[in-house]
């Protein structure tokens, strides 16, 4: 960098301050990575100031203005398909612009015919080829996401699947308790009959029966609390009819 300062100065400095700024970009992407696309728009104004001045100020015998080809490239893997054409039509542009130089400039370099369709040739080239390949990998990112999404769906379903199930289980098992219940040990009153649950309340026996059963009841009398209640028989009641 120091001889490069001694033969161009100018050279150097762009290189100086494009390096300074690509590692400060880098230092911020990693600060604020929200922020990352306008500092990559920074970065390449910084690349582009560097690699436009070594095509129009090199001369086409010096090697340095063949930077500008991978301009396309990095276009097209900083901003995607839409800004990174912006991008390297401009610079296109410019090609065209530095090539033709219409208001003749003294430090731009003239270049003969042959390098120039040349140049322009392969720059084109390269621009089909960085554009295919950002399609490609667009179009594989799309179907990527696409992907994700409908594992993501599938795994909700399955989670929603297994929620329903837990349910179902839970309220089996309550349903089974509450026949286990019926089944076991009923605390009941040898006075009135009422049962005892198992928060310790009391209720009556066709009320607990029908609370933790299907079953349920219909009242009427026996002929024995016929007889002691009403003091009357069945038969009578029968011959009545």
């Amino acid at each position: 960098l120091h001889n490069l300062f001694i033969d161009n100065f100018w050279l150097a400095l762009l290189a100086a301050i494009t390096m300074i700024g690509l590692v400060f970009g880098w230092i911020l992407c990693i600060r604020f990575p929200s922020k990352a696309n306008q500092i990559y728009r920074y970065n390449l104004i910084l690349f582009s100031l560097l690699v436009f001045y070594m095509l129009a100020a090199e001369g086409g015998n010096n090697s340095k203005s063949l930077w500008l080809l991978t301009y396309p490239l990095i276009s097209f893997s900083l901003f995607g398909q839409k800004e990174g054409l912006y991008w390297t039509l401009s610079s296109f542009c410019l090609i065209l612009l530095i090539f033709w130089n219409p208001i003749n400039l003294q430090f731009i370099s003239s270049y003969s015919n042959g390098f120039e369709l040349r140049y322009i040739s392969v720059y084109v080239i390269i621009s089909g080829f960085a554009y295919g390949f950002e399609y490609l990998r667009y179009k594989y990112q799309k179907n990527l996401q696409e992907k994700n999404r409908w594992l993501q769906w599938e795994i909700n379903e399955r989670k929603q699947t297994e929620i329903e199930r837990e349910k179902l289980i839970e309220e089996l098992q309550t349903a089974l308790n509450e026949v286990n219940t019926l089944r076991g040990f009923l605390p009941i009153c040898s006075h009135c009959k009422k049962i005892r649950d198992d928060q310790g309340y009391w209720s009556q026996i066709e009320t607990y029966i029908s609370k933790h059963s299907e079953a349920t009841f219909s009242h009427g009398l026996c002929p024995d609390c016929l007889n002691i209640y009403y003091d009357t028989d069945v038969d009578e009641v029968t011959d009545e009819k």
